[in-house]
């Protein structure tokens, strides 16, 4: 199929899709939240992709030196201050409001929490390379890492390497060196961020490029394993998976493909370019222009149909239970 330009006519068909009641997987990456100020490892002015992030962005660097780790490379590329202040753009609250009315799930391949700052409920949500601001233990039973301090001698992996999250550490309270400070970008920290229960160094919760998806419980895999696969039930029409500002060069995105190609499922590219990876792809329509306008714009046709928004996706009453709780959960009080 030739490359779909035709922006309105691809949104009418994936906003019919949408309108079925079927599942649609949406997986965003870095473009989506270019708009709240962070950017993009490929941007062509911007970029941070290159043989430094590649090679640093590992745990065997890591365990060469943990501390020259943190202030080369992690302070300087992601626990930055436009991380912290960035806020959900158009394109997240977009499709935030899409979930609350049509059945969809997200996969992100961002770590910035811009998702989580929505209404988008987390059960909808895997942030599938990690959350900042949330760490993760080295401790997998190697008792000859660097760094390591060896309070417990058992030799076991510590569980906070594997399915635990640890919440406790704000590496910009950490005394930083003379002369250093979070708020220009320039913090360089004085000691290592450790596991509150091995001692031993701590990770930021983020996919590493020599890790699996699979190291660690919080990326749940196989929960995004399940979302794709479950399209090989769906006739071949029913469902479509949605790519956001993703240059298609990760697993989660080539799995997604993979299956979608397979089984004959639309696919759709929101993005300011079409990548050489999908452009020949036959069931892949490009929806060319920036996310925060574009998403938004899908948000308003199914708003807009029929001049009367309405609920397409009806849940059963166990699943209305489960979303209503987990949405006051997280919405705030209202104090009279």
């Amino acid at each position: 199929m030739d490359i779909d330009h035709n922006n309105e006519r691809s949104l009418d068909r994936l906003a019919n899709t949408l309108k079925s009641g079927h599942m649609v997987l949406f997986i965003t990456g870095a473009g989506l939240s270019v708009a709240s100020g962070i950017s993009t490892y490929r941007s062509e002015t911007t970029s941070i992709w290159s043989n430094f992030i590649y090679e640093w962005g590992t745990r065997k660097k890591f365990y060469e030196d943990p501390l020259v780790w943190y202030n080369k490379f992690w302070l300087r590329t992601h626990e930055k201050i436009e991380y912290f202040q960035a806020k959900p753009n158009e394109g997240h609250h977009a499709i935030a409001r899409l979930s609350h009315r049509c059945k969809i799930k997200v996969v992100t391949q961002n770590i910035d929490r811009l998702h989580v700052k929505t209404s988008l409920l987390e059960s909808n949500l895997v942030e599938v390379h990690g959350r900042l601001g949330l760490y993760k233990c080295v401790n997998t039973g190697d008792l000859h890492k660097k760094g390591r301090k060896k309070k417990n001698p058992i030799n076991t992996v510590c569980p906070y390497a594997i399915d635990k999250n640890i919440c406790t550490i704000d590496i910009t309270k950490y005394e930083p060196k003379q002369g250093t400070n979070f708020e220009d970008g320039s913090l360089e920290i004085q000691e290592v961020p450790r596991c509150p229960g091995c001692n031993d160094p701590a990770l930021p919760q983020a996919l590493l490029f020599d890790e699996k998806y699979t190291s660690h419980d919080f990326y749940q895999w196989h929960r995004v394993l399940n979302w794709i696969q479950s399209f090989s039930f769906q006739p071949v029409r029913s469902a479509a998976v949605v790519f956001i500002g993703t240059s298609f060069s990760v697993g989660v995105t080539q799995e997604a493909v993979l299956v979608c190609a397979a089984q004959g499922k639309d696919m759709y590219n929101f993005n300011v370019r079409v990548e050489d990876e999908v452009s020949e792809l036959k069931d892949m329509y490009h929806i060319i222009g920036k996310a925060d306008v574009m998403i938004p714009m899908l948000d308003k046709k199914l708003v807009n149909n029929n001049n009367r928004p309405r609920m397409y996706y009806h849940p059963t009453s166990d699943e209305c239970m489960d979303v209503q709780m987990e949405y006051m959960d997280k919405v705030e009080p209202y104090v009279d």
